[in-house]
């Protein structure tokens, strides 16, 4: 995750936090992505969230027909999978990011 990406996350959880952004889930709108809890203010979809950067999309796994949570924001090449929301006691976001690694042949040379 980039630092932008780290710093938006920080950013929406300390908005998030505010005693009255717990309330206030606007009618008609899903409080659950799969096996994921959407608490207020994040919401899935532009007008049941707080706004921009509270978004959550909610779509299917490739091939495999289960809903997952992903952060509106991220780059839709490279989807940030949502774990777990949380907004008391203490505001909480778990994600699933891509693991980066290099690989190396004896004489030292990085390969593919």
């Amino acid at each position: 995750m980039s630092m932008k990406m780290c710093r938006l996350l920080v950013g929406l959880l300390l908005l998030a936090s505010a005693g009255d952004s717990v309330t206030g889930r606007p009618t008609g709108c899903p409080g659950r992505c799969g096996d994921v809890d959407i608490p207020y203010p994040f919401g899935i979809g532009p007008k049941c969230s707080r706004g921009e950067g509270f978004e959550i999309a909610c779509d299917t796994r490739n091939g495999s027909g289960d809903l997952v949570p992903t952060l509106a924001a991220a780059s839709k090449s490279k989807p940030v999978s949502v774990t777990s929301l949380s907004v008391e006691p203490l505001p909480t976001a778990k994600v699933m990011l891509p693991v980066a690694y290099n690989c190396y042949n004896s004489s030292g040379n990085n390969i593919d």
